[in-house]
C-alpha cells in the first residue's frame, strides 16, 4: 500500500497531488498539537491520592473578597449569596478616589447591619479595576499551597440589547483577568435589570 501511494504521488504530483499532501500534512500537524494540548491538560488536572486527601481534608471555608462600590440591590444580593454559602471570612473591598468616600460607605454599611471587615484603597487615576486586581493578586500570593481565594462580583445583566451598549462590561473583563490565576476562584452573582 505504501509503495502504491508513493508511485501515485510521484506520477500525479504536478497534476495536483501536492495539494493533498500539503493538506494531509497540515491536518496531521494540527491533530498532533491538539493531542499534545489534551495531554498537558490531563497532566495538569491529575492529582495523586495523597494530594487529593490533603486538599479535600483542609478547612472548606476560605477567604472571600467582595468588591463594593456602593450599597445597591446588586451588592445586597451578592452579600446575601456569600452568607448563604456559609462563608465566614468575607472582606468587603472598596476602591475610591478619596478617603471621605470610603469612610462614608463604611458608615452606611454599618448602619444597614453589614458587619464585615472593610478594606479600601485610594487611587486618583480612576483605575479601579487595576487596583482591585492587584489587591486580589497580593492576597492570593499570601495563601498556602492548596488554598483558594474566592472573589464574588456582582454583575449587571442587561436584557435589552439597546441598553447593553450603555454598560461597559467591567465585571466580565475583570472576571476573565482573575480567572487566569490558579489560586483565585471567581463567582459572579447576576442581577438582572
Amino acid at each position: 500500500t505504501g509503495i502504491t501511494l508513493c508511485v501515485i504521488v510521484c506520477m500525479k504530483f504536478k497534476g495536483g497531488a501536492w495539494v493533498a499532501i500539503l493538506c494531509i500534512s497540515a491536518l496531521l500537524f494540527l491533530m498532533s498539537r491538539i493531542k499534545k494540548h489534551y495531554r498537558e491538560v490531563s497532566a495538569d488536572l491529575a492529582v495523586s491520592d495523597e494530594e487529593a486527601i490533603r486538599l479535600t481534608a483542609r478547612e472548606r471555608n476560605g477567604k472571600v473578597i467582595l468588591p463594593v462600590q456602593s450599597v445597591s440591590r446588586s451588592f445586597i444580593k451578592t452579600v446575601n449569596f456569600a452568607r448563604s454559602c456559609g462563608f465566614e471570612d468575607i472582606e468587603l473591598y472598596h476602591v475610591c478616589a478619596d478617603e471621605k468616600e470610603a469612610l462614608a460607605l463604611k458608615a452606611q454599611l454599618a448602619q444597614i447591619g453589614v458587619d464585615m471587615p472593610f478594606v479600601y484603597d485610594v487611587t486618583y487615576y480612576r483605575n479601579f479595576s487595576e487596583v482591585l486586581y492587584n489587591h486580589v493578586t497580593s492576597c492570593a500570593d499570601r495563601l498556602d499551597g492548596g488554598e483558594t481565594l474566592i472573589v464574588m462580583l456582582g454583575a449587571l445583566v442587561v436584557t435589552n440589547p439597546f441598553k447593553k451598549i450603555l454598560h461597559n462590561g467591567t465585571t466580565q473583563r475583570l472576571t476573565r483577568k482573575l480567572e487566569r490565576n490558579k489560586k483565585v476562584a471567581v463567582f459572579t452573582v447576576p442581577y438582572v435589570i
